[in-house]
């Protein structure tokens, strides 16, 4: 089951956006898009994508998005729990997910592939004008060799999940095919 596309431009988040005194000619507009699947204690709500405008990012939009998933996850379609995936690389969004009461479950190794994963993992140092060639020098060996890039996949325990064993999190990091 595919959760209903949400486009944040409800009242509230509309007033959010006006005590911050930002403007924009739609209002403030960010998708989140989820669904719901799984069989039996594996059945959830699942974050397909979610996007907040740099114009409107730290002013609560994501949270809310977020809980409005959660919310139908939990209400309309009972899940046990919510989870998503997200580029190990992204601090920031590992870090707004962690403040949300998401936690890591597992890591899975070459869920994700291309030069901004190299980026991330890139053990280039410099600062300087010739970083970005030097970061897509080493994409490209990186592709070469094969290095796989790592998706983390997060979990938030919902209520029917009453022992949290949705998110105890696995020993060792799975490949893309392990992933049910």
């Amino acid at each position: 089951m595919v959760l209903p596309c949400r486009v944040v431009s409800c009242r509230a988040s509309t007033q959010l956006a006006a005590n911050h005194r930002l403007v924009s000619a739609g209002g403030p507009r960010s998708p989140v898009m989820g669904k719901a699947e799984g069989t039996g204690e594996n059945w959830h709500g699942h974050v397909t994508a979610i996007t907040v405008g740099p114009e409107f990012r730290r002013i609560g939009l994501a949270t809310s998005m977020m809980s409005w998933l959660e919310r139908v996850s939990e209400h309309v379609y009972n899940g046990y729990f919510v989870d998503l995936f997200v580029r190990q690389s992204n601090a920031v969004a590992v870090g707004m997910y962690k403040q949300l009461g998401y936690s890591v479950y597992r890591q899975v190794i070459g869920y994700y592939s291309g030069e901004e994963d190299a980026y991330g993992t890139c053990a280039c140092c410099c600062r300087s004008a010739a970083h970005n060639h030097c970061c897509r020098a080493a994409a490209a060996t990186f592709m070469l060799i094969g290095i796989m890039m790592i998706g983390t996949d997060m979990r938030k325990a919902l209520p029917r999940d009453v022992n949290k064993k949705s998110i105890i999190p696995l020993p060792a990091p799975v490949y893309p095919e392990d992933v049910d």
